[in-house]
C-alpha cells in the first residue's frame, strides 16, 4: 500500500511542477505583452503629448510599478512555487483541482486517499478500521 501511495505522491508532485510551469509560461507571455503594450502606449502619449517633467515622471514610475507588479505576481511567484520556496500548492489542493477537471473518472478519490493515509498515520491503533 505504501508503494502505491508513494507513486500517487510522485504523480501529484509531477502535476504540481507542471502546474507551476504553465503558470510561469502564462506569466511570461503576460509580462512581455503587457510590458510592450504599456511601453508603446506611453511612448505614443509622450510623442503626441509633449508633457512636462512631472507628467513624464508619473508615466515613468507608473510604468515601472506596473512592470514590477506583473513581474512579481506572474513570474516570481510561480518560480518560487516551482522551487518549493514559500507557500506552494499542497497535495490536497492539487487533488481538488484534478477532481474538478476529471469529474467522472476521479472526482474526489485522490483527496479521499490522501486524507485516509493521513488519518492512518495519526491514528495508528484505529488504522484497522480505516483499511
Amino acid at each position: 500500500m505504501s508503494t502505491q501511495y508513494n507513486i500517487l505522491l510522485q504523480k501529484l508532485e509531477t502535476y504540481i511542477r507542471k502546474f507551476y510551469y504553465q503558470k510561469l509560461i502564462r506569466g511570461g507571455l503576460l509580462f512581455v505583452t503587457g510590458f510592450l503594450s504599456v511601453f508603446l502606449l506611453i511612448a505614443l502619449l509622450e510623442y503626441f503629448g509633449y508633457f512636462n517633467s512631472v507628467t513624464r515622471a508619473i508615466l515613468y514610475y507608473g510604468f515601472m510599478g506596473f512592470s514590477l507588479f506583473v513581474l512579481f505576481f506572474f513570474i516570481v511567484k510561480p518560480l518560487l512555487g516551482l522551487y518549493k520556496i514559500g507557500k506552494r500548492l499542497s497535495y490536497e489542493d492539487a487533488a481538488v483541482i484534478l477532481g474538478k477537471h476529471f469529474k467522472n473518472e476521479v472526482n474526489d478519490k485522490i483527496l479521499n486517499t490522501l486524507q485516509l493515509h493521513k488519518n492512518l498515520g495519526v491514528n495508528q491503533q484505529e488504522g484497522e478500521l480505516l483499511m
